[in-house]
């Protein structure tokens, strides 16, 4: 299945909105044991339907490595409510987020997969570089 950036979202179509984001392999070993239940963001994503899919890409790998959904954001300039679970100090959160909000993005129990073959990034998504942080992911259409 071929992807493309989505340039808009389809929620009255009923599918759940997809983006690619890269991860750090420490943090993606992290999500995986359930230690890290938050994913903690600089930019919020435009969902209008919860919950969305996040599809990983792990940096230094050139793979996609496997997916989760996300089934609430919390919006906030406080970093003291996305510690637990981020698996990071209030102190790193604060540095991370040099005075702005942040969006932690928390990943719904039960959800994540790893892929039994990690998928070349061009191959599983159609881009040839990975996003700086994340980008909206959408199914290629025949009928559109």
């Amino acid at each position: 299945m071929q992807y493309n950036i989505m340039h808009s979202l389809h929620p009255e179509r009923g599918e759940m909105t997809e983006i690619l984001l890269t991860l750090d392999p420490k943090y993606w070993e992290l999500i995986k044991s359930g230690q890290k239940t938050i994913e903690i963001q600089k930019r919020t994503p435009k969902i209008v339907h919860m919950p969305f899919r996040v599809i990983v890409y792990l940096t230094g790998s050139g793979n996609v490595v496997g997916k989760f959904d996300c089934c609430e954001l919390v919006t906030t300039i406080r970093p003291q409510y996305l510690v637990e679970g981020s698996c990071m100090t209030e102190q790193e959160i604060i540095r991370y987020s040099r005075g702005r909000a942040l969006c932690g993005w928390r990943v719904k129990a039960g959800s994540v997969v790893e892929y039994e073959i990690p998928l070349p990034l061009e191959f599983a998504t159609g881009l040839k570089c990975p996003p700086g942080s994340w980008c909206y992911l959408h199914k290629e259409n025949e009928n559109e």
